[in-house]
Order: structure tokens, then C-alpha cells, then sequence
């Protein structure tokens, strides 16, 4: 900075070591002074300006010691011979670091994104109080707002089951990759599959049939009660019986038969069976009564946002919507529709989307949001689009038993 600014700092004379004391009492008394009273701030900027007031204001009350006046009346007589100040300091610690096959750099235990084109190339790193400057080859590639803690929920995207899974897919292609290199293409196509798979991937409660669950094996199933000693039209005997083995050995690690009573085919008092009563949870059972509708591009009007006219309410409140937003069922003639909670419309349900019987609708949320193109839809109603893309909100809608 002293070079920068062509100036020569002189804090105390050369083999004058009893200055250092009176630098170090002025900068007490300042203190002392200033911080009196601490008032908050917003951030560091509204401290940096307030402190520069109050150190403008000192100037009038500290006599300059060495010259008649005090420190402001010396400095206004110095304005005119001061040379004109150049361009701002650029002050930053730089650190050389390179760029994961994630395209992300590591610094202070926080991750931040560089371009996909610099994937495993080194790049300088400008670390600066309140941003983070991503640079390489005579140029910025990206800057970040710098974080100082680990725990910034605030900061960025907020996190969602979305993003959640996103981090989860990158952390698996990092293991994978480890420090080799892939072409971009090639790491697009691998999260695709590896999405695809995920979402296959039986996750939490699976509630299925004994038929549709041939050929398939879970670390832990529980097989519910009734109707394991009736017979289908045109079944032998020995049907329930066969159908019961093929659900218990769905399991790998645990099984569990539920019954009310005496089981056909499960003996009370058998030695391999460790018998357990369980008392029903009232709290769990009210949540039983509840009915979900999950999030399904064939639950709303894919083209509805394209064909809105500029302007129209419906897309300013898409572009804000985010998962987990609150959103209300609301009936329109035949057709019902997702509003905020704004009363805009974010979704127009399809024909053939009616609530479950018997229900009253209880609360939904935002689920996701798509982002769909107009050459995604059928050709045949393209002229009714007004726009290349557009966002969709898909609602998770949730329904409680009438009466």
C-alpha cells in the first residue's frame, strides 16, 4: 500500500524507542474515545463510514503537538500541496489453488463453484474481506460473496430435497473421478444416469402388494394383517400360503407380521417367532387419516405459464415460487388451480386431476419447479406459446379425511 500510494510510514523515529509509547497512549485514547459507546451496524461497510466521521470529527479536538492548531486546522493548511489520489488500492491475499473435477476450490473448510471449462486446472484465488475472486489467464472467471462460517443456510440457494439430492450425485461423481479428469459432456450424461437411478432407488416406506413385490428384495419388511386365508377365484388350497412365502422372503435383513389375533400361517409359541404386542399410537393413527397427492408433471397443464400473455401476475409469482412455499387448491369452474400466498396462480391443474373422495383438501406446498422449453411440447400447439421457456410449479397437495 505504502508503495502503491507513494507514501513513507513513520510511526515512531529510528532508535527512538520512547515514542512508541506515546503512539501507543494516542491510540488508547482514541479508543477509549470512539468505542465509548458502541452503536451496531448493519455490516462492515456502515462501520467503516461511521468510524471515518468520527475520526474526521477527533481532528478538531487533538492539538497537532508539533504545529499550532489542532490536527484538522494543520491538514486543511497540507490540501493544497497533496498530490491527486490514483486509483483505489486492490488488496486481496491470493492463494494458487486447483479447481476439483466438480469444478470447485476448497478455502477455509467452504466450497465455491469456478467455471466447468477450468475442471482440474489451477487458478488464483484473490481472497478480499467480503468476496472471494476467481481468476485465470488474464481474466475473472467468477467472484463470490466470501463466508466466513460453515453453518450460511442464508447464503445462496436455500436447501431443499433438491438440492440435497444435487449434493449427494456431485459427492458420488467426486468419489468416483478422485483427481482425474473428464470432459464436461461426459460428466453431464453421468449425473443424468445417476439421477435416474436415485430416483428408482426404493427410499423410505414402499407400500406394495405380495404380487407386485415378486422379484424384488428390501433389508426390511413388514408384512400387514388380513385376509392371508382367503381364497382368489380359481386358486388352490395352497395358494394364500404360497403368496404369504413369497413376502416374507422379500427380506434381507428383518421381518415383521403384523396381526390382530391368531395368524394362518405364522404359529403363536413357534421358536423362530419373537412375539411382541404393540399398543396403537393415537397421535400416528390421526396422521392415517391423511391423504398425499405427490408432485407429477402429469398432475398440471405443462404449456398454462407459455401461453400467458407478458406481464401476467402468474409469471412474476413462478419466477419467485421455491420448494417448500405454502400454496392453496382453489376450484375454477371444472378445472382447479394452484394459487400463492398472493392469490396468484402458479399452476393449472389437468382435466383430469380431481381431489381423492371423501377428502377435504388440508395444506400443499411447492415441490419443485421445472424448467420447460417450448420444443418440449407437442408441435401441433406450439402457435399458442408465447415464449421459448418457462417455469412450472409442481404441487405437493395433501388431503384429510371428511368428517
Amino acid at each position: 500500500m505504502a508503495s502503491h500510494y507513494l507514501f513513507e510510514p513513520n510511526f515512531c523515529n529510528p532508535a527512538s524507542g520512547w515514542e512508541k509509547g506515546q503512539v501507543e497512549k494516542n491510540v488508547q485514547d482514541a479508543r477509549r474515545r470512539l468505542w465509548q459507546q458502541l452503536p451496531s451496524f448493519p455490516d462492515i461497510d456502515a462501520l467503516n463510514v461511521w468510524l471515518e466521521e468520527q475520526c474526521i470529527a477527533q481532528w478538531s479536538e487533538i492539538q497537532h503537538g508539533g504545529l499550532p492548531g489542532t490536527v484538522a486546522d494543520v491538514h486543511a493548511q497540507e490540501v493544497g500541496s497533496l498530490m491527486p489520489l490514483g486509483r483505489p488500492f486492490d488488496g486481496f491475499v491470493e492463494h494458487t489453488k486447483r479447481v476439483s473435477p466438480v469444478c470447485l476450490i476448497h478455502f477455509e473448510r467452504n466450497r465455491y463453484s469456478v467455471p466447468a471449462s477450468f475442471a482440474n486446472r489451477p487458478v488464483s484465488v484473490r481472497i478480499y474481506p467480503e468476496r472471494i475472486v476467481v481468476a485465470a489467464e488474464g481474466q475473472i472467471l467468477c467472484v463470490h460473496s466470501r463466508i466466513i462460517d460453515r453453518s450460511h443456510p442464508t447464503v445462496g440457494q436455500p436447501q431443499n430435497r433438491w438440492t440435497d439430492l444435487i449434493g449427494e450425485g456431485i459427492a458420488t461423481l467426486a468419489r468416483e473421478l478422485a483427481d482425474k479428469a473428464a470432459p464436461v459432456p461426459d460428466l453431464v450424461q453421468w449425473f443424468g444416469e445417476w439421477a435416474r437411478e436415485a430416483r428408482a432407488e426404493q427410499r423410505g416406506l414402499l407400500l406394495l402388494t405380495a404380487h407386485r413385490a415378486k422379484g424384488l428384495e428390501f433389508d426390511h419388511v413388514a408384512i400387514l394383517n388380513g385376509g392371508w386365508d382367503r381364497l382368489s377365484r380359481n386358486e388352490d388350497e395352497d395358494a394364500p400360503r404360497r403368496l404369504f412365502y413369497v413376502a416374507m422372503t422379500r427380506a434381507r435383513a428383518s421381518l415383521t407380521i403384523m396381526t390382530d389375533g391368531p395368524h394362518p400361517f405364522a404359529l403363536h409359541g413357534d421358536d423362530a417367532i419373537l412375539a411382541r404386542r404393540v399398543m396403537p399410537d393415537a397421535a400416528v393413527l390421526s396422521r392415517a387419516q391423511l391423504r398425499y397427492v405427490s408432485p407429477d408433471p402429469k398432475l398440471v397443464d405443462l404449456s398454462f405459464p407459455g401461453r400467458l400473455v407478458d406481464g401476467h401476475s402468474s409469471l412474476a409469482a413462478i419466477d419467485a415460487a421455491g420448494p417448500g412455499d405454502a400454496v392453496q387448491l382453489v376450484r375454477d369452474g371444472n378445472r382447479w388451480h394452484i394459487e400463492d400466498s398472493k392469490g396468484r396462480i402458479l399452476s393449472r391443474l389437468s382435466r383430469a386431476f380431481a381431489p381423492p373422495a371423501d377428502t377435504i383438501f388440508l395444506r400443499g406446498q411447492v415441490a419443485a419447479v421445472l424448467n420447460w422449453r417450448k420444443e418440449d411440447g407437442h408441435e401441433d400447439y406450439a402457435h399458442l406459446l408465447r415464449r421459448d421457456a418457462w417455469g412450472i410449479v409442481l404441487p405437493e397437495l395433501v388431503f384429510e379425511r371428511a368428517g
